[in-house]
Parts: C-alpha cells; sequence; structure tokens
C-alpha cells in the first residue's frame, strides 16, 4: 500500500477514534510538538484515561523508547494522571495483556536544566 494511503487511512482512524497519531520521524519536530500539545489538552480536559503506545511498532519485543519519552510521562503524571504499565501481544492466535501496578512519577524539584552543570 503506498505510503499516501497509509497516512490517510490513519488520519482517518484518529478523527473517527479520537487518537492522536504522533510522526514517528525525528524531522517531524513540528508535528510531533503539536501532537504532544494536543494530548496535554485533552489530558487537562477530562478525567478519561488516556492510552500511549510510544514504541508505536508491532515487532513482538519491547524497543527503545523514543527520546523524551520520561519527561512527556513525568509532565502527564503532574497533571494527576497515574501510569499503568501495560504489554499486549499474541501467543497461539490469542491477544494476551498484561497490566503492572499504576504508580506516578515524582522527581525531586532541583536546579532548572540551565542551572545544571553540563556532563
Amino acid at each position: 500500500m503506498p505510503v499516501l494511503l497509509w497516512r490517510w487511512l490513519f488520519r482517518r482512524l484518529g478523527r473517527v477514534y479520537g487518537l492522536v497519531i504522533v510522526p514517528r520521524a525525528a524531522e517531524r519536530g513540528v508535528g510531533r510538538a503539536a501532537a504532544l500539545r494536543t494530548i496535554l489538552n485533552i489530558v487537562r480536559g477530562s478525567e478519561e484515561p488516556i492510552g500511549l503506545f510510544p514504541e508505536a511498532v508491532g515487532t513482538g519485543r519491547l524497543i527503545q523508547p523514543p527520546p523524551g519519552l520520561g519527561s512527556f510521562l513525568l509532565l502527564l503524571s503532574g497533571h494527576g494522571l497515574p501510569i499503568l504499565p501495560a504489554g499486549a501481544f499474541e501467543e497461539e492466535g490469542r491477544l494476551i495483556v498484561s497490566f503492572g501496578p499504576p504508580f506516578h512519577l515524582d522527581v525531586p524539584r532541583g536546579p532548572a536544566r540551565r542551572e545544571r552543570a553540563p556532563g
């Protein structure tokens, strides 16, 4: 299927199901930032849970999450949103989902990033 058709399909699914699709390519920084702002606006205006799929690929194994995900999760925790880790995979034709205990991220306030020593 051509890339343009995939993009159209995912945008359409996003509108129909209320999904926020974050561009994967790092060079699409403006689009990524806009998507993250949209997610934050949803969190601020609702008490409903949200689901994040930071790996965004179905390889059947865990991969390294994208840079900045920890900071984004900390920001979401700052809005009172608990984090519920979950893993989903297929085994013998069945979808298996397991959940860890919910938690909040809390990092002690320290010097601002620009005040920290480099390194």
